[in-house]
């Protein structure tokens, strides 16, 4: 069963854990996600975006921070802090851009 958004105003920081994978090339799936297996001790999955779905992607964690950038162009689609405690990782829209999902 699927938890409800947390309310603005009860949200955290993401528990941070200190973990470094080395780079791996990813496809994005249709929903703008990568999987990865075995990020201390489970999947997580990454929201890149929608709208780069079906494009390669690599993803590097170096010390709880997740950065995955477009293999073709370079262009980083996603840098948020790794949060230990949940499967799906949450994307924080960059500045003055709302494409971020409605609970964030």
């Amino acid at each position: 069963m699927r938890g409800k958004p947390v309310p603005k105003d009860e949200r955290t920081e993401p528990t941070r854990v200190d973990v470094t994978i080395d780079p791996k090339a990813h496809k994005i799936d249709r929903r703008g996600c990568i999987t990865q297996d075995n990020i201390v001790g489970m999947r997580r999955v990454f929201n890149v975006g929608r709208r780069n779905a079906g494009r390669m992607a690599e993803l590097l964690i170096d010390h709880g921070q997740a950065v995955a950038a477009d293999l073709e162009t370079g262009e980083i689609l996603a840098d948020q802090t790794l949060d230990a405690t949940r499967e799906y990782q949450y994307r924080k829209p960059a500045n003055d851009v709302n494409d971020a999902p409605r609970q964030m």
